[in-house]
C-alpha cells in the first residue's frame, strides 16, 4: 500500500519556530487588532482583524495558512480576515456614550473570561476595565470555584449579578452573592437591571465596560448606553 505524504504546517504566537507568526501585535481600539505575519521568518503581510486578543491572532494565523494552502491570493486572505466580525455576543461592541466603551461577551467559563478581559486589556491599553458578570447556573458556579477565584484579573472592577439559573434551584450549588465573597474584590450587585443601574452610576470616561455571561446579562449593556447618554 502506498501512503501519501502528511503535509504538517504549524504556526502560533509562542512557538518561534512555527512556520506561520505573528510580530508586532498593536491595538486599533474598537477597530480590532493590526499585526505582521511572518512564513518562515520572512515578512507574508499585514493583517487586520476586528477579533480581540491574542488567542485570535493565533487563529487569524491559521486562517491565513489554510487559505494560502489551498490557493487563494494575499489580497483576498487579508480582505476577508479584515471583514470577518465575528460570532454574535463574542467581544460584540454595544455602543460608546460619554468616552465609555461597552461591550458584550457569551463568556461564562473562567478560561473565556479571561481571555476575554485579556483581550479588553490588549485592545485597549491604558484603561479602566470593568465588568458585570452573572453566572451561569448554580452548580457550574460551585464546581469550578477555584478557577472563578483567579479569572478575574484583569479587571479593574467587577459587579456580578444574580445567577442566571436555567433549570436550577439554589440548592444545588453556589449563588451569586456567595460566588462575590469568594473573589477577591467583587461587589455583588442583584439583579441584572439593579447591576445596570450600579455600575452606571460608577463608570467614568475612558472606562471599557463588559457585560460577561450567558445569561441575558446583555440587557444591561443597552441600559447603562442608555443611562450615559442622557449624562
Amino acid at each position: 500500500m502506498i501512503v501519501n505524504p502528511v503535509h504538517v504546517v504549524s504556526y502560533g504566537l509562542l512557538h518561534k519556530e512555527a512556520d506561520w507568526t505573528a510580530e508586532n501585535i498593536q491595538s486599533k481600539g474598537v477597530d480590532g487588532l493590526s499585526f505582521v505575519v511572518k512564513f518562515r521568518k520572512q515578512t507574508w503581510g499585514e493583517v487586520i482583524t476586528h477579533l480581540p486578543g491574542e488567542h485570535n491572532v493565533a487563529n487569524s494565523l491559521a486562517a491565513v495558512a489554510v487559505g494560502e494552502i489551498v490557493g487563494l491570493s494575499r489580497a483576498d486572505i487579508t480582505a476577508a480576515l479584515a471583514e470577518f466580525r465575528g460570532a454574535e455576543r463574542r467581544f460584540q461592541l454595544t455602543g460608546e456614550a460619554a468616552g465609555v466603551v461597552i461591550v458584550d461577551s457569551y463568556a461564562h467559563h473562567p478560561t473565556e473570561i479571561r481571555a476575554d478581559l485579556a483581550a479588553a486589556r490588549l485592545r485597549f491599553p491604558g484603561r479602566r476595565v470593568v465588568a458585570l458578570f452573572q453566572p451561569h447556573t448554580y452548580t457550574r458556579t460551585a464546581y469550578l470555584i477555584d478557577d472563578f477565584r483567579t479569572c478575574f484579573g484583569d479587571a479593574d472592577a467587577l459587579y456580578i449579578a444574580d445567577t442566571y439559573a436555567a433549570r436550577e434551584e439554589p440548592a444545588a450549588g453556589m449563588d451569586a452573592r456567595a460566588l462575590a465573597a469568594e473573589v477577591p474584590n467583587a461587589v455583588y450587585a442583584g439583579s441584572v437591571d439593579a447591576a445596570a443601574a450600579t455600575v452606571a452610576g460608577d463608570l467614568r470616561e475612558g472606562d471599557v465596560f463588559l457585560t460577561v455571561g450567558a445569561g441575558d446579562v446583555d440587557r444591561a449593556g443597552p441600559v447603562v448606553l442608555r443611562i450615559l447618554q442622557e449624562r
